[in-house]
């Protein structure tokens, strides 16, 4: 006792410090936001099924023009800046959640302008 630590707390363990590393709260940033993309499929799967308006042709076809931009911005950028394990991980990430987080914020404008009046069984 003579260090003016405190003892570890037997049952619980030791004191946890709540600090957190830049890369393990870029890390929570991508978990988080990869929970409300996710969140957001799910709703909208359910959207669907209760009778909900299904995305049009045009919407679609919007989106596949988006994602083919994002795709070339992204193997542009890694051209321009150079390939390296950090930058590949960061890139994955925002070329997966990124035009899927675009897409769920429409639907979600959609699910808004048109609720599903009558729920099915």
């Amino acid at each position: 006792m003579a260090t003016g630590k405190s003892p570890p707390n037997e049952i619980t363990g030791p004191r946890l410090e709540a600090r957190m590393t830049p890369g393990q709260s870029e890390a929570l940033v991508r978990s988080l936001w990869f929970l409300f993309v996710l969140g957001s499929v799910i709703v909208d799967l359910v959207y669907r099924a209760r009778g909900g308006k299904k995305p049009t042709k045009q919407d679609k076809k919007y989106f596949r023009i988006a994602y083919s931009l994002w795709i070339a911005l992204m193997v542009v950028g890694g051209l321009r800046i150079g390939f390296n394990t950090t930058f590949e991980a960061d890139m994955v990430t925002l070329f997966v959640m990124g035009p899927l987080a675009v897409w769920e914020w429409s639907r979600w404008r959609v699910r808004r302008r048109n609720p599903v009046t009558k729920l099915r069984p």
